[in-house]
């Protein structure tokens, strides 16, 4: 008997069924993708939204609210906005729409009900969501995406393989597949500042993307590897060497930085190295600029200024996914991603500090309500200035070393900067690294969406 109630697991909250189920079919409408122009798709998500925002409550009412603590009606709003924002991104190749449209129907409500109902053990990294959630997010995300691909791709393609090309697409899609989902998935059950369904399709669309565009370098990858990797044990090494003797970063942030910077410059080579290490070196000494100052008024970093292994996670956890698609892929979406990433996160750190350091009074947006110096998620026009000479330094780096084209750079930028921005509406609930982990997934999945977008 205590095994049967295992398998079945604990009853789900009052609606929580309902409204899981009903997620989860949305995804039907994806089929009729192959019949329609992308502006037709993408009226079509306005339409949604439309409906859901104005006639869906006056017809039902509440009547989808679960009775789960938390829950709200929210999640009917976002879902036609992030279909909207796929179809937008993949206008050229509606295919990819239809991949993240599954990755979010399939996912999402398999996640929740998995965490709900057999959830017991925490992830260490996000006390509030579980590994059957993990679990769960992956599978339904594999098998929502990819349905939803195939369905799409035999519509549209009729030509069928021969017999020798079956085995290698057919690898190459569950290989590909199985990489969106688990992107998702980990998006999913990261600690995040905002909706999870904002950020976890798009990125793993745009993983999908990369590998589908496919990869040339990977055979003089793996030529180079040795060579490669001493150097990089014994550079980084040093690096590490410097950190610990100006005690910059804790060990456990030593550490975690020695990491990403070996699997940076083993496969994501020694330019994006570069960059990731101007990122740390900017990033120290901006935290340094009127210490004094800042540790008489109580708004210093915290440690010392020292950083630990959960802000190293945070602001590098992009540059080390992407770096490891790198050699499997095209990587000029996955290079300006990581660029992206590493100017929010530069921008973001140069306005806090050197905002906290000569200016006396900040603002709050929307509002521009006056608050004191140092207030999180406040700006100021020094540190905005800051902020905005920090990313399009970086960038501008990343463009001379031809890591990404002067074009790219300058989106990466713009994204970088502007997420550092609206960092400040982010919530602050989840605590310091979980809102630098959001800010540079959203300058990511910004600046890839775009460049997507616009083309190459």
């Amino acid at each position: 008997m205590r095994g049967l109630a295992a398998i079945r697991g604990r009853p789900l909250a009052a609606g929580e069924a309902a409204r899981k189920l009903v997620h989860a079919s949305m995804g039907v409408f994806a089929l009729a993708l192959p019949f329609l122009l992308w502006w037709q798709a993408a009226l079509c998500a306005l339409a949604a939204f439309l409906h859901n925002w104005l006639v869906l409550p006056r017809v039902v009412g509440h009547r989808m609210r679960s009775a789960r603590e938390g829950a709200s009606d929210r999640g009917v709003l976002l879902y036609p906005v992030v279909v909207g924002a796929l179809i937008l991104v993949f206008w050229r190749d509606l295919s990819l729409a239809a991949l993240g449209w599954g990755l979010l129907a399939g996912g999402d409500a398999a996640a929740g009900v998995a965490g709900m109902k057999w959830g017991r053990r925490r992830l260490p990294w996000n006390p509030r969501k579980t590994w059957a959630g993990l679990v769960g997010a992956f599978l339904g995300a594999l098998v929502g995406g990819e349905v939803l691909y195939l369905a799409f791709l035999t519509r549209v393609f009729t030509v069928p393989l021969s017999s020798t090309e079956v085995g290698p697409v057919w690898t190459w899609l569950v290989a590909a597949g199985a990489v969106a989902a688990l992107v998702f998935a980990l998006v999913e059950g990261a600690p995040l500042a905002v909706d999870d369904n904002l950020l976890a399709p798009s990125l793993g669309a745009l993983a999908f993307f990369s590998l589908s565009v496919g990869g040339g370098g990977l055979e003089a990858w793996r030529g180079a590897l040795p060579e490669t990797l001493v150097v990089a044990l014994a550079v980084n090494g040093g690096c590490a060497l410097l950190a610990a003797w100006k005690r910059v970063l804790s060990p456990a942030g030593i550490a975690g930085a020695y990491l990403l910077g070996g699997v940076t410059w083993v496969f994501g080579g020694v330019r994006l190295w570069l960059v990731l290490f101007l990122f740390l070196a900017a990033g120290t000494a901006v935290t340094r600029v009127g210490w004094r100052k800042k540790v008489a008024l109580g708004i210093a970093e915290g440690h010392g200024g020292q950083r630990g292994l959960g802000n190293v996670a945070a602001k590098g956890v992009v540059v080390f996914a992407a770096t490891l698609l790198m050699p499997f892929a095209d990587a000029w979406v996955l290079r300006a991603m990581a660029v992206a990433a590493l100017a929010a996160a530069l921008a973001d750190t140069a306005g806090s500090e050197v905002g906290k350091a000569f200016s006396r009074r900040a603002y709050t947006l929307p509002r521009l309500q006056p608050v004191a110096a140092g207030t999180p998620g406040a700006l100021s026009a020094v540190g905005t200035l800051a902020s905005a000479a920090a990313a399009a330094g970086l960038v501008g780096l990343a463009a001379a070393l031809a890591l990404v084209e002067w074009r790219t750079a300058v989106v990466c930028g713009i994204c970088g900067f502007a997420a550092a921005l609206v960092e400040g509406q982010f919530s602050r609930d989840v605590g310091h690294d979980a809102v630098n982990l959001t800010l540079t997934l959203v300058a990511a999945a910004l600046a890839g969406g775009l460049l997507v977008m616009m083309g190459r």
